[in-house]
């Protein structure tokens, strides 16, 4: 069964690697897990293919908190890249797992509380729309 997440193949190949490197899973992996289901599901398409409004490894967006209006500003990164002090998201977190693929418009679920939602406000880059296919 398909989604509506688009993600870039070369996106996917490079998940997938890093997903089998880390087996056995550890346990706090379901964020791991919610990625490996996502990529399964989604469609995947060239690099020069992926819309230029779509998260994909290495994005930078706008999260607005839709319950008190906040926004903050964001990356999307490789495991070893990330940094919460710098915002910068691992793509193996709940929340990374979900930006992945979504377009901008598109509300989450925030993973600190359960009644939080995150609206993907805005792409500030991405990039596949800036001509960086080996991102």
């Amino acid at each position: 069964m398909r989604t509506s997440k688009v993600l870039s193949s070369h996106d996917c190949e490079r998940l997938l690697q890093l997903i089998h490197g880390t087996e056995p899973m550890p346990p706090d992996s379901a964020g791991i897990e919610m990625l490996r289901d996502s990529i399964e599901r989604a469609k995947q398409v060239k690099p020069k293919k992926i819309k230029p409004n779509i998260v994909t490894m290495n994005s930078v967006f706008t999260l607005k908190d839709i319950g008190n209006g906040s926004k903050e500003t964001y990356s999307l990164v490789f495991p070893d890249d990330s940094d919460m002090k710098k915002n910068r998201i691992s793509v193996f977190s709940g929340i990374g797992a979900q930006l992945l693929g979504c377009a901008v418009g598109t509300v989450i679920r925030g993973m600190g509380r359960l009644d939080q939602y995150l609206l993907i406000e805005e792409l500030v880059y991405q990039p596949e729309a800036a001509g960086d296919y080996d991102h």
